[in-house]
């Protein structure tokens, strides 16, 4: 093997052109144990993580960690608010569906408030919707009670006089 074939490590000169200082570094390595990057041990030897010295180039750049799953939404807000419209939709039978809206709404709230999670604005849509529903058909039930009450009496209509009707 020539000079020419020979390469000398990085900041070195090559065998043939040593000179004393470097041959005292040699020896004081010998007593101290290896430099570095130089010798039968290289590959094991504590390296710059940067810079020209790297053995095998730049390190690659960090790997992003998983992508965050968002809360999922609250089924039981869900329930309250399909509960909620229904009960302003369905006559007669929205009074007991808003009862159970509203039932539905608090319990969704309550699990929202102490494991998080997404439903808010749908528990409280429930609820509103649940209220409203049961609101308007006990008026619509009330109205309809009071009618038959005054209409099935006779005491109360007329103060009993007989209607007469003539063909």
């Amino acid at each position: 093997m020539t000079d020419y074939e020979r390469v000398p490590p990085a900041g070195r000169a090559p065998a043939s052109e040593t000179s004393s200082t470097e041959t005292a570094n040699t020896e004081a390595q010998a007593a101290n144990g290896p430099r570095a990057g130089y010798g039968p041990h290289a590959a094991f030897a504590p390296q710059a993580a940067h810079g020209p010295q790297a053995p095998y180039g730049p390190r690659p750049p960090y790997a992003y960690g998983p992508v965050p799953v968002p809360p999922s939404t609250n089924n039981k807000a869900i329930a309250a608010l399909v509960l909620g419209i229904l009960a302003i939709v369905v006559p007669f039978a929205g009074m007991i569906i808003g009862v159970v809206a509203i039932v539905f709404a608090g319990l969704a709230l309550k699990e929202l408030k102490y494991f998080g999670g997404q439903g808010r604005g749908l528990a409280f849509a429930g609820l509103i919707c649940g209220i409203i529903g049961t609101v308007l058909y006990s008026l619509v039930l009330a109205v309809i009670y009071i009618i038959a009450i005054i209409y099935a009496d006779p005491t109360l209509t007329d103060s009993g006089s007989q209607i007469q009707f003539s063909v």
